[in-house]
């Protein structure tokens, strides 16, 4: 059977929806959603590491209509459930996608935290879309 990663590639489109249907959801309550809590939701990985997940999420990014001008990197909202930070894919997807992310610590938080509003901004203004 033909896979990206663990998923069988004629179920990946439709895993993208749904992973993108649910970050889409939880940025327009203004909250965050684990990595573990979001394997609840959508089933279809082996775990909260894994590659076909931050694969999905970087291109769920890159499929989000753009916030005034800037890319909106909806994944902001999917942390680790104990410090409540993205992970390393995070940062990844948005220098792929051509933003200037800070290599320290702080810098990096900061980054996350504005992103993370913007796409909690964006999405109660978007509504259901």
């Amino acid at each position: 059977m033909n896979k990206r990663w663990e998923i069988p590639v004629k179920d990946w489109d439709r895993i993208v929806g749904l992973v993108q249907t649910e970050l889409r959801s939880v940025a327009r309550q203004r909250t965050l959603v684990s990595y573990s809590d979001l394997l609840s939701r959508v089933p279809s990985f082996s775990g909260p590491d894994s590659h076909a997940l931050a694969d999905m999420l970087g291109e769920v990014n890159s499929i989000e209509e753009p916030y005034e001008g800037h890319p909106l990197l909806i994944s902001a909202v999917v942390t680790h459930k104990d410090d409540r930070y993205p992970g390393v894919g995070f940062f990844a997807a948005a220098t792929h996608l051509g933003l200037n992310v800070p290599e320290d610590d702080m810098g990096r938080r900061t980054f996350w935290a504005q992103e993370l509003e913007r796409v909690h901004e964006a999405y109660s203004r978007r509504g259901d879309r």
